[in-house]
Order: C-alpha cells, then structure tokens, then sequence
C-alpha cells in the first residue's frame, strides 16, 4: 500500500501545481490491479454469500467494476500509458522507467 500511497500523494501534488493526467491514470491503473485482486481474493475467501445482500462485499466489487467502466480499466490505462511513453520519451513524476543497457 505504501507505492500506492506514495503516487497518490505524488498526483495530488503535481494535480495542485498542473495538469497530472498520466500520473492520475498511473496511479488509477495500479489501484484498480489491486482493487480488482483483494476483491478476488475476497470472493474465495468469503464463498457464496460474498454475492448476497447479506454480505458487504458485493457493494465494493461492484464499486470496483463502475470505476473500472467510468476511469478506464488497468489494461488499457497502461496501454494508453505505454504509448505516450514510447511517443514522449518521458515518463510521469513519481514514475520510475528503466531502460535496458543497449537503450542507454
């Protein structure tokens, strides 16, 4: 939780200053991998009555899957993150890319 925290702050700090798309879907896209696997792991631990309205869980994995529809998935935030990458040659603040060694 701490690298999540981290660029969270980081995208509120640049947000304050100017404009963080890239950085808020970074960090969008790496809270939505993580949202979506405690959910899974949630379900097989809570079985069955995970999906009733007995049980809470329901509510966070639908609130999980709106997010995902309404701010863009994990998989195509870090394509779209990936291209402007490759097209910049810049990445966000608070985003760390490496190289390989023939790059450099």
């Amino acid at each position: 939780m701490s690298a999540l925290e981290s660029m969270t702050r980081a995208a509120l700090e640049q947000w304050c200053v100017a404009p963080a798309d890239e950085l808020a879907a970074a960090t969008k896209a790496f809270a939505g991998r993580a949202g979506r696997r405690v959910a899974q792991r949630a379900l097989q631990v809570f079985g069955a009555i995970a999906f009733t309205d007995e049980h809470m869980h329901h509510r966070y994995s639908r609130r999980i899957h709106t997010l995902d529809a309404l701010l863009g998935d994990p998989a195509t935030l870090c394509t779209q993150l990936g291209g402007a990458l490759v097209r910049t040659g810049r990445a966000p603040r608070a985003i760390e890319a490496w190289r390989a060694a023939s790059d450099a």
